[in-house]
């Protein structure tokens, strides 16, 4: 019975054991196939999540990359061409300012090779030679007679400011401003400004009062000239010595410049404004209205206008006289012209004389420097079609441009004597 006893419980311990062993097999199993499947989830997850962020960071670099690269190389690319655009335009406007600056004498020599290309010269300088000491001395007192009669009107409108110049000091003022205006395009203007300097600087004169002198001296200038231009063109048309070339265009186109100084003395003297007007409308057009730079010119163009206006007014008899003395020295002109026609062996009549000096103011009109070339070659086509010898054409020419330039390099030489005094 103990036996019994013992080896049932026995069996009951062993029972247990077996099933602790058991359960403890199968939860150390199922802890483990837990832990090992936890741990390839676990390791599943991160190696696809090490890996996905992998790809994506290689992705977002290596797209940032080529965007980098790409505007990189479009913003290189958009540098350079605008670089090269801007180089190429500012050498484009280089070469163009360089070639309107020497346009105009290239035109010059251009028209002076041709025509002493077809002109033979020998006759030319046999007549030059043919000149005597007291011709030429002849020569220069009627160029004198000229320069005292243009000079004199200037300082004549000046007096009639109340201004009183020195004559000779404001012949050295003329001679300086014709030799700006003689060596560079277009004759006719150019160094004016250099007038109302030495008036301004060197007398005190104030600059609208300076300016309204010089205005009404170069507009009574410009009348005379064009009125000469127009009388010369109609003496042309009526003797027909060059029917079929001139026209009645030409005695139109004469009458039209004549009218521009005229209705601007006109429109002064009943106190206009011309010029201030056409400054007010260019900057209306163009904002420049606002810059001290053109508020000054315009005030300067007023004041200058008003001037002008009171000066005809308080002094009526001082712009007469002014105009009287511009009409002797074109008559100095004129007997200038035919003297030197005269002593070159050309016995030209008065309608002759008056024909060739037309085409020589004509050819001065001419935007080239000193009618460098259309001189020389309205002389021969003038004084060949009037049957003369077109090579007395050039020594007439050479002569011009011999009291010219002479008049003109002691204008320079005594204008920059000036500018360099304190």
């Amino acid at each position: 019975m103990v036996i019994g006893n013992w080896l049932t419980g026995l069996l009951v311990w062993v029972e247990i054991t077996n099933y602790v062993l058991t359960n403890y097999a199968l939860t150390n199993y199922v802890l483990t196939n837990y832990a090992l499947t936890n741990y390839v989830l676990t390791n599943y997850a991160l190696t696809n999540y090490v890996l996905t962020n992998y790809v994506l960071t290689n992705y977002v670099l290596t797209n940032y990359a080529l965007t980098n690269y790409v505007l990189t190389n479009y913003v290189l690319t958009n540098y350079v061409l605008t670089n090269y655009a801007f180089t190429n335009y500012a050498y484009s406007m280089i070469w163009r300012k360089r070639l309107l600056r020497w346009l105009p004498w290239l035109l010059a020599l251009g028209l002076l090779w041709l025509v002493g290309r077809t002109i033979p010269l020998a006759g030319t300088w046999a007549a030059l030679r043919r000149l005597r000491g007291w011709q030429i001395v002849a020569l220069l007192a009627a160029n004198g007679l000229v320069l005292l009669a243009m000079n004199g009107r200037w300082a004549i409108i000046l007096r009639g400011q109340g201004y009183h110049v020195p004559w000779l000091t404001l012949l050295g003022y003329r001679l300086a401003a014709f030799g700006l205006s003689y060596f560079t395009p277009g004759p006719q203007f150019g160094g004016e400004p250099a007038q109302v300097y030495f008036l301004e600087r060197d007398h005190g004169i104030p600059r609208p009062a300076a300016v309204a002198a010089l205005a009404v001296d170069k507009a009574q200038e410009l009348t005379v000239n064009f009125a000469f231009l127009a009388a010369g063109v109609l003496v042309v048309l009526q003797g027909g010595l060059f029917a079929g070339v001139v026209g009645m265009e030409a005695a139109l186109f004469a009458l039209g410049l004549l009218a521009l100084p005229v209705f601007f003395l006109a429109a002064l003297g009943i106190g206009r404004r011309p010029v201030s007007g056409l400054l007010l409308m260019a900057g209306k057009a163009r904002p420049l209205q606002d810059r001290p730079a053109y508020q000054k010119i315009i005030q300067t163009a007023q004041e200058s206008e008003a001037q002008v206006a009171q000066l005809t007014r308080a002094a009526p008899l001082f712009l007469v006289g002014a105009f009287f003395v511009s009409l002797l020295g074109w008559l100095a002109l004129i007997g200038e012209f035919w003297l030197m026609m005269t002593f070159l062996g050309l016995p030209l009549t008065a309608v002759q004389t008056i024909t060739a000096l037309t085409a020589a103011r004509i050819a001065f009109l001419l935007p080239l420097p000193g009618g460098l070339g259309t001189l020389e070659a309205s002389q021969v086509l003038v004084l060949g079609m009037m049957g003369f010898d077109p090579a007395l054409g050039i020594s007439a020419s050479l002569l011009i441009r011999a009291r010219d330039v002479l008049l003109g390099g002691l204008g320079l030489w005594w204008g920059g004597r000036q500018l360099r005094r304190p």
